[in-house]
């Protein structure tokens, strides 16, 4: 159990590398809320965007730049970059003494009062020159108002004029025009001398070529930096599986059952990356196929979006199991609505493996995109029944380690068309 805005990341995930570093990560988190009012961006969201605004720089200069190493490396998204010890903590905090007054002659009794004129001489012109500063400040504030009111207004502008630009027409933006087709996989599991035959029929629903609008715009509400908006042209049709893939099904290809929750209708969880690489190699060693594969990052949103360009494709409470509907569990696939295509659980319940390695968007129209070629974290998407609304939904980019396994991770399938 931990407060997301306190935890590092390897706290979200069961087998992270947890020590006195993950403690110091909390403690300096507080430390930074006391110095600056505000908490920093989340680990995980810092593992995407490692930019970072120290206490120096988000008081406006009024705690010492000094302070900005150490909160920096106490609360880094990297577990090897932080302090190991708390000793080593402290001893980063100690701090110069500070300059000791020298001793002053008291005043003769006949310069007393020369001294308490010349004092009040100084207050006096102290509070005029308060008075005068804070004119200036009032004066500099204004116009700095008034420079960030025009360049939020022109920043607007542009943004729409770009947007106006930029917006297609997607070719299924209207689900109507499509209609959807499934395709039946049945899996069978041979009987052997101490066992029966085992089937399980694993549905999946024809997705039509097309152009959309991948990412989300800046007013939505709890957007990440890295969900920039750009035109996606994906060139083949293809199929993706109606729901995540089910304990079920894992038990029949695998022979094991790794998820946290059990149950052969509730989503497989606590699966890596890796390991849902050899479920896949396997499946398709037993169809006699190739063609089973995680999706696309591209073709996941694309896919979850069905042709709208919301949030989310219906009303959350509807569609997804989140927190404050999954009384703290997963729950079996397909009890949801479904969204235009026939697609279930694409919001909440797990977050789903995709293929790419994660990393920033590419700056404008792209076709066929696939991620890049080499990376150290992997793609996941849509949120799940740990996370709250602002984790659920169609833009939304989670990202682990591919050997990362819990209880809210999951994937499903896509297939390739010939």
């Amino acid at each position: 159990v931990f407060t997301p805005p306190y935890a590092p990341s390897e706290q979200y995930s069961l087998r992270g590398d947890q020590g006195p570093w993950t403690d110091i990560y909390a403690v300096g988190v507080t430390f930074y809320q006391m110095l600056t009012a505000r908490l920093p961006d989340d680990a995980l969201s810092r593992l995407r965007d490692p930019s970072f605004v120290g206490p120096h720089a988000a008081t406006g200069g009024k705690v010492s730049k000094a302070l900005d190493g150490v909160i920096a490396k106490a609360i880094s998204p990297e577990v090897g970059d932080r302090f190991r010890s708390v000793d080593e903590f402290f001893e980063a905090l100690s701090l110069p003494s500070s300059v000791k007054l020298g001793y002053q002659e008291p005043a003769k009794q006949d310069d007393r009062a020369a001294v308490e004129a010349r004092k009040l001489e100084e207050e006096r012109i102290a509070a005029e020159q308060k008075a005068e500063d804070e004119r200036i400040a009032r004066e500099r504030a204004a116009a700095e108002k008034a420079r960030a009111e025009k360049a939020a207004a022109d920043k607007a502008a542009k943004e729409e004029q770009e947007r106006r630009a930029m917006r297609v027409e997607p070719v299924v933006n209207k689900p109507r025009q499509f209609k959807t087709e499934y395709s039946d996989v049945v899996v069978v599991k041979p009987a052997g001398l101490f066992r029966t035959e085992r089937t399980e029929v694993v549905r999946f629903a024809s997705i039509p070529a097309g152009t959309f609008i991948m990412g989300s715009p800046e007013d939505e509400y709890g957007r990440s930096r890295d969900e920039a908006q750009h035109k996606v042209t994906l060139t083949s049709p293809f199929e993706m599986m109606v729901t995540p893939v089910t304990q079920g099904l894992w038990r029949l290809v695998m022979g094991n059952n790794p998820s946290y929750f059990k149950g052969p209708d509730l989503p497989v969880e606590s699966v890596s990356w890796d390991e849902v690489q050899d479920f896949i190699a396997k499946l398709n060693q037993m169809l006699g196929t190739n063609n089973l594969r995680l999706p696309t990052e591209a073709e996941w949103e694309y896919a979850c979006r069905a042709g709208t360009t919301g949030a989310r494709y219906r009303e959350l409470d509807k569609i997804a199991w989140y927190d404050d509907n999954s009384g703290g569990k997963t729950h079996p696939v397909g009890k949801k609505a479904p969204n235009a295509w026939g697609l279930y659980d694409m919001l909440g319940n797990v977050w789903e493996w995709c293929q790419d390695w994660y990393g920033a968007y590419p700056f404008g129209s792209v076709t066929d995109p696939t991620g890049f070629l080499t990376g150290s974290i992997r793609v996941n998407r849509g949120g799940s029944w740990y996370y709250n609304a602002r984790y659920v939904r169609a833009a939304i980019r989670g990202c682990d380690v591919p050997r990362a396994r819990y209880g809210a991770l999951g994937f499903r399938l896509a297939r390739s068309v010939r």
